[in-house]
């Protein structure tokens, strides 16, 4: 009898919350495609940028780092895509030579059933001939880097010269290899680290070149700019 009693509270408590369920539509809610069937749209920023090319003869200049894609399609298809490493954005320069190019974007391995639009649409890239020259490396300590109450004595680095490849007419646009060190604390004593080697053009502008070594060692010896001397007074006449 006690067990009947609880069966029938069970199946009670059971049609009562199907018919609380049924009441709010809450299935036809769980069930109802039709917003994921309805077309919408996103856009995707600074989605990453690949460039095709013959990396092996040639060097590419003016690299576009990141463009913004925005997709149309039915809705259960763009909840996939959420983050720019979910798009594969390409510039497909194969097969060409060295010269300057104006290529469309173009989206690989996205869902037939998606639309997209690239903004810029075209992709202005530069082709150079790779090669390859040996270069000297400065020394690169600036005021921002030094205790205000130091000076430089002397300066070194070990390499004294790298391995610099580019594009032919940007290797010509160098003006400056600097080395400069890596921790950004400042330099109040004498020191030995590791620094960072950047080429520039005459413009201060970061060229975009592989280095080898990209990182050298760099010593510096410092000294105070003035320095605490006795001072010895002498009286004469009478007061």
């Amino acid at each position: 009898m006690f067990e009947s009693k609880w069966g029938l509270r069970f199946v009670a408590l059971i049609l009562a919350v199907f018919f609380f369920l049924s009441v709010n539509n809450v299935f036809g809610n769980i069930f109802n495609t039709d917003d994921l069937s309805q077309k919408s749209s996103k856009t995707i920023q600074d989605v990453p940028v690949d460039v095709i090319y013959n990396s092996k003869d040639l060097h590419v200049t003016k690299i576009p780092e990141n463009v913004d894609v925005n997709l149309t399609g039915p809705q259960s298809k763009l909840i996939k895509i959420e983050n720019p490493e979910d798009l594969k954005v390409v510039v497909d320069l194969s097969g060409k030579k060295a010269g300057k190019y104006q290529k469309k974007y173009q989206v690989r391995g996205i869902d037939s059933g998606i639309n997209y639009q690239i903004k810029p649409e075209v992709a202005h890239i530069n082709l150079e001939n790779k090669i390859t020259r040996v270069m000297h490396v400065q020394p690169d300590i600036s005021s921002n880097s030094l205790d205000p109450k130091y000076k430089i004595s002397k300066q070194s680095i070990s390499p004294e010269t790298v391995k610099v490849t580019g594009g032919e007419q940007q290797l010509k646009n160098i003006a400056y290899l600097k080395a400069t060190f890596k921790n950004s604390s400042k330099v109040n004593k004498d020191t030995n680290d590791v620094a960072d080697v950047s080429a520039f053009d005459k413009q201060l502008n970061k060229l975009n070149v592989s280095i080898n070594p990209n990182e050298v060692n760099l010593k510096v010896t410092v000294e105070p700019f003035s320095k605490m001397v006795k001072v010895r007074t002498k009286t004469t006449g009478k007061l």
